[in-house]
């Protein structure tokens, strides 16, 4: 799932939800379906529907965006702040001013190289993709031609 949040940040939150719940119940319904143990202990299944959550996010997130063969709309971003989050890892962030479909702006979560590359006031592009799943999303890019 950390690995989905770093590069690709769906847009909303119907569509990655979803991708949540399907990719989630495909997890343990085959699980339960080739467990005998699990048809036995239904909480168990319960809980374990829960906790694969994480999975069905990332999982759905990946495939929605490595299968996607949109075109991508190009945006060019001023970042507005950075910083940096501390606990069991540490986690690099650009605040984004108002583009595209974030209204409000965003808090994307980047990579150290790509923190350390960009200070505030800079510009950046973000590729807004439709996805293959039809779960837009974007990711930071290349600002070669982008528009406002």
């Amino acid at each position: 799932m950390l690995s989905a949040l770093q590069s690709i940040a769906p847009i909303g939150w119907k569509g990655p939800l979803l991708l949540t719940t399907v990719g989630s119940a495909i997890l343990v319904g085959l699980a339960f379906w080739c467990d005998p143990w699990l048809k036995k202990h239904l909480g168990t299944t319960a809980l374990l529907l829960i906790l694969c959550c994480s999975y069905g996010y990332g999982a759905g997130v990946k495939v929605n965006a490595l299968l996607d063969q949109s075109t991508p709309r190009k945006y060019r971003v001023i970042v507005t702040g950075k910083n940096v989050s501390h606990g069991k890892s540490t986690s690099y962030h650009l605040n984004l001013a108002p583009w595209g479909p974030n209204v409000n702006g965003q808090n994307l979560m980047v990579s150290y190289s790509q923190y350390a590359a960009v200070k505030t006031g800079d510009t950046v592009c973000m590729l807004l993709r439709s996805g293959a799943l039809r779960v837009a999303w974007s990711e930071l890019g290349r600002c070669d031609d982008a528009v406002t």
